[in-house]
């Protein structure tokens, strides 16, 4: 039909072939004079709105689409169309009846139905959205887009295990195209199951995206954040070959080729990272670091520091790593008046909301130090000065989060704290939460906690009792007859763990118990008590908490650390033998270790080393030499169970780590020496068993540490566990102490495997823990002068 209108007719003529070659310029421009010349045509207004959704502006789509499905109101894509700009500009409603109609229109076409789904997904409507993609995959089970997008909707849900079954379908049903694979690798990795999260990091970099740098740099960082860093150096070398000015991935291949075995050099590496960024402070002191102890290039370190002096004006964090750098060279007066600075900078940058993105990581240590000399609450006024919408890497995100959430828990126990009754004083933590958790704590191991043998550790003094947990498990807990028996020895206080457990955080669960733990820490600092620290799936053999009162009350030690003995659950079925007529667990300590020898977790064989063996271990947390009649167990991890009131006052970390993670450091260097730290190993005396529910599997899905043949396996685990961070006074301590567990109850170690473990010890590069060293002899001073300065400053 003619337009009556031939300037009209040309225009749309113009309009309709730009739009069909790809140039929307030319075809935005037509339809823009298009529409100052009504009647505008449906096919006008369906070119717009194409176009406004394709840019993201759905909402401005919304007037074009409503006259195209008036137009047309039987044509189910136009509907659809209709309901996505609908959905953009917030009418719920309209989207909802467009949406009934295109299904209506097309009631057996899958594509429809998907794109249905996402709308109303997007729209809140979720159980809406399963059910359409459900009749999607009941008359098309094979539809890899559907697979896809619920296991996305899942995702979102947190849940994991049904996550993991839609991504094993597509990934047999498109093994090299997976349009998913990241999404689908940080699924598993979240839930554990490194060994296919790698797979599909690699798939990705093979038939995904090979050209993408990304692909390659998500495939470096997982091997490194699995304490792979030699694997990957070739990762990094392809992201360097796609992105060859990229600092970061130079700077992260210097590391890499450090950690190498043998050690690559790194010049090239860290200069060019310099050259590529130079306004990066970090990357210089890196410079100035690799260059500082060879006379014959002294200069180049000299220049490195000048530039790294003056990118610290601007920049906080360069200035604490400048710290750092001087303290390392021996230079502690230069140290401590770059600290000092850095403590003042942080002061007034804070306060006065002017943190960039660069600047989160000098806030987490500008914090950590505030949390050992003050309450977290003493964070707040400086937490809340930061800007919410700076994107902070997510190492920092992740401590400032943390560092806030720990803030919270504190203020919620201050709403109404202890009233104490006396000054012998004792805070039991506990951090637990679900039902199946709860469950199993309170049938195994609290009964194991009222045994006959541990009620001396409930008599004298006072003790109270920390449970982090949520609102419905702490009602659960309540209703438990056993509950009521700890109530009848120790005051109870619940602190709600939801806005930690619900906040997002990758490796959630991990952190939750970690900050408990510190939220209790940090409470006994304050109100001068001992610390003791549980997890759920702890079971005591009957007298392991009297003799530790004992040993508390004859001063033997101010910290005391455990060797667990992981167990399968099936071993659960052993413990019942030994449940008493009024309930409490009375598990004898020789009994507690047959039943591990009976039903050792996976865990056990996953980590042994030793002669004959021609593997070394990619994690040394954990070092067990199989003997004639059991296993003696090592840890480079030690688990912190006891900390005395005197000493919890002087142990500072940073990062606010898990228990077992470094605070062995913390003590060590509180102390001076390990001689009043035990890790407990006698198991006739104290014996703790660690049930791992769900223990099956877990070799085949790579969850414990990676092997790697070499013809010289002590060497190469050396330096794994310098890799690791684990070369410090007090985690070789805690390799010098094993745990025999045996079923003849003497010691079952030959000679041959005694030199072994005295030459991987000896093979250690003797060396100090840097950041406890430098935090006692430098930070802390520098962060007294800096309190002098500052009063009557914000802090309480």
């Amino acid at each position: 039909m003619s337009l009556q209108n031939p300037e009209k007719e040309v225009l749309q003529r113009e309009a309709v072939a730009a739009f069909s070659a790809g140039d929307f310029a030319t075809c935005w421009d037509r339809t823009q004079k298009l529409l100052r010349m009504p009647p505008v045509s449906a096919s006008v207004h369906e070119m717009l709105g194409i176009m406004l959704l394709n840019a993201g502006r759905g909402a401005e789509a919304y007037a074009s689409f409503r006259q195209v499905a008036s137009a047309s109101p039987q044509n189910p894509v136009n509907q659809l169309r209709l309901a996505f700009a609908a959905d953009a500009a917030g009418d719920v409603e309209s989207a909802s009846i467009a949406i009934q109609r295109a299904i209506l229109l097309a009631p057996g076409e899958p594509p429809i139905y998907l794109q249905a789904s996402g709308t109303y997904w997007r729209s809140g409507k979720e159980e809406r959205a399963f059910d359409l993609l459900s009749h999607v995959l009941t008359l098309q089970p094979d539809n890899r887009q559907a697979l896809g997008a619920r296991a996305q909707m899942l995702f979102q849900r947190g849940r994991k295990q049904e996550v993991q079954r839609c991504l094993m379908r597509e990934a047999v049903l498109a093994p090299e195209t997976g349009a998913n694979n990241i999404l689908f690798a940080d699924t598993f990795r979240a839930a554990n199951w490194p060994s296919m999260a790698e797979r599909l990091y690699r798939r990705q970099c093979k038939f995904g995206a090979p050209g993408d740098p990304e692909s390659w740099r998500n495939l470096a960082y997982w091997l490194i954040e699995r304490r792979q860093a030699d694997r990957a150096i070739g990762a990094l070398r392809h992201q360097l070959c796609l992105e060859p000015a990229n600092a970061e991935a130079w700077s992260k291949l210097a590391f890499c080729n450090e950690s190498a075995v043998p050690k690559c050099a790194a010049d090239l590496s860290v200069l060019a990272a310099a050259h590529c960024a130079p306004y990066n402070g970090m990357f210089w002191i890196d410079v100035a670091r690799q260059f500082a102890d060879r006379l014959s290039v002294s200069d180049r370190a000299g220049c490195a520091v000048a530039m790294a002096a003056k990118c610290a004006v601007a920049a906080p964090y360069v200035r604490f790593k400048l710290a750092m750098f001087f303290y390392e060279l021996g230079n502690r007066a230069e140290a401590a008046e770059y600290m000092f600075h850095f403590f003042r900078d942080m002061h007034h940058k804070t306060l006065n909301g002017e943190l960039d993105a660069d600047s989160g990581q000098a806030a987490v240590e500008f914090l950590n130090y505030i949390l050992l000399r003050q309450r977290p609450a003493a964070c707040v006024p400086f937490l809340a000065h930061i800007d919410s919408t700076i994107k902070f890497d997510s190492v920092a995100d992740v401590g400032l989060r943390k560092i806030g959430l720990l803030a919270g828990l504190d203020a919620d126990y201050c709403k109404a704290p202890h009233d104490w009754s006396c000054d012998e004083r004792r805070i039991i933590s506990l951090p637990i939460w679900g039902s199946s958790h709860v469950d199993m704590w309170l049938k195994w191991g609290l009964p194991s906690l009222l045994a006959g043998g541990n009620e001396k550790y409930w008599q004298g003094g006072e003790t109270a009792v920390h449970i982090l947990t949520t609102p419905e498990d702490w009602e659960r807990m309540k209703r438990s007859d056993v509950f009521g028996e700890l109530q009848a020895r120790a005051t109870v206080i619940f602190l709600d763990l939801s806005p930690v457990i619900r906040n997002g955080l990758t490796f959630g669960s991990y952190i939750a118990m970690s900050l408990g733990h510190w939220a209790s820490i940090n409470i006994a600092r304050s109100e001068k008590a001992d610390f003791i620290g549980l997890v759920a799936d702890y079971v005591f053999s009957d007298g392991s908490l009297g003799y530790v009162a004992d040993a508390i009350a004859a001063g033997r030690f101010d910290a005391a650390f455990t060797i667990d003995l992981p167990v399968q659950d099936s071993a659960l079925e052993d413990f019942a033998l030994y449940r008493q007529s009024g309930g409490a667990l009375e598990i004898p300590s020789r009994a507690m270790v047959d039943v591990f020898l009976n039903h050792p977790s996976s865990r056990v064989s996953a980590y042994e080393v030793g002669p004959g063996i021609d593997s070394a271990l990619s994690d040394p947390s954990r070092l067990n030499l199989r003997l004639a009649d059991g296993w003696r167990i090592y840890t480079m991890q030690p688990q912190l169970f006891y900390l005395r009131a005197s000493l919890s006052a002087e142990v500072w970390v940073s990062n606010l780590p898990a228990t077992d993670n470094g605070v062995a450091d913390a003590c060590f260097a509180a102390l001076g020496s390990p001689e009043k730290m035990r890790i407990l190993t006698d198991p006739d005396q104290f014996c703790c068993s660690v049930v791992e529910a769900g223990d099956e599997g877990r070799l085949e899905k790579g969850y414990f540490a990676v092997r790697h043949e070499t013809a010289d396996p002590i060497a190469e685990l050396v330096a794994q566990i310098r890799r690791s961070g684990f070369a410090s006074p007090a985690r070789i301590w805690g390799l010098e102490h094993g745990l025999d567990a045996i079923s003849s109850g003497e010691s079952g170690i030959d000679t041959e495997q005694r030199d072994w473990i005295e030459d991987l010890i000896q093979s250690i590069p003797a060396g100090f823990e840097l950041g406890q060293n430098f935090a006692r002899q430098v930070g802390l001073p520098s962060f007294e002068r800096y309190l002098e300065w500052c009063e009557p400053g914000p802090l309480p």
